[in-house]
């Protein structure tokens, strides 16, 4: 029999972080706001996670599944109905799988004309997600959308308790910045790729496991991790949130 200890080293979660700056202080339309988070979605369909599974966020869970928020290639008209922020300044907009549990995805758009914008996704048990590549490759599409400043792919877990500095990004996972750094400047990386923004924006992702995924409950994973940020800061890399 499995102990609950066994099954939680083995329960995979990943969450991704996207930062990046709108280019001008005001609101793209929520039109324009859902596009860009369907972009993204596509590329989730290649990860068990299908475009037309996608559900706007609503009042209730019941409302919410009355119609997906993806339709005939395009941002369903109701996806934006929902949305009822009139602020001015920051808008978040949000879809989910209809799932709760294991196979269970969310995902957040938040611009904010004052500071940073962000996107935010978090996932339970998603099988293709346990692939390093198709993880990355999910980065490499979101720098098509966005001119991202940092991407950060790692369980919740790590990036809360187990990251070395609480106030600069954490690697976990991967960690993207838009500099090209080179395998040699971080040997503790397992692999770097070398990626470009929309805007022709030279960056790295820099890989901590390749073997399979990141665990926050693999000591050897948090090690390697850790290790690649006390490079990064050594090297004024590693950037400080806020």
């Amino acid at each position: 029999m499995m102990k609950n200890s066994d099954k939680l080293a083995h329960y995979f979660s990943l969450e991704l972080k996207f930062i990046f700056a709108l280019s001008e202080k005001v609101l793209p339309t929520v039109d324009v706001q859902f596009e860009q988070l369907r972009r993204l979605c596509l590329s989730f369909s290649q990860n068990d996670l299908p475009i037309h599974e996608w559900y706007p966020s609503a009042s209730s869970i019941k409302k919410s599944l009355l119609s997906p928020a993806f339709e005939n290639d395009r941002v369903s008209q109701r996806a934006i109905d929902l949305e009822n922020d009139r602020d001015d300044m920051i808008r978040t907009v949000g879809v989910w799988n209809g799932r709760e549990g294991d196979g269970s995805a969310a995902l957040t758009l938040m611009y904010n004309t004052m500071g940073v914008s962000d996107v935010s996704f978090s996932s339970d048990e998603i099988s293709s997600l346990k692939h390093y590549d198709c993880v990355a490759k999910i980065i490499e599409d979101a720098l098509q959308i966005w001119p991202l400043k940092i991407a950060e792919a790692a369980p919740f877990a790590y990036s809360a308790d187990l990251k070395l500095f609480p106030s600069h990004s954490g690697v976990g996972w991967m960690l993207y910045l838009p500099n090209r750094i080179e395998i040699e400047q971080v040997p503790e990386a397992r692999m770097i790729k070398h990626v470009k923004d929309l805007n022709g924006t030279e960056g790295t992702i820099i890989i901590s496991e390749i073997d399979g995924p990141f665990y926050a409950e693999n000591p050897e994973h948090v090690k390697a991790a850790n290790a690649i940020e006390t490079r990064l800061a050594d090297l004024g890399l590693l950037p400080c949130y806020g």
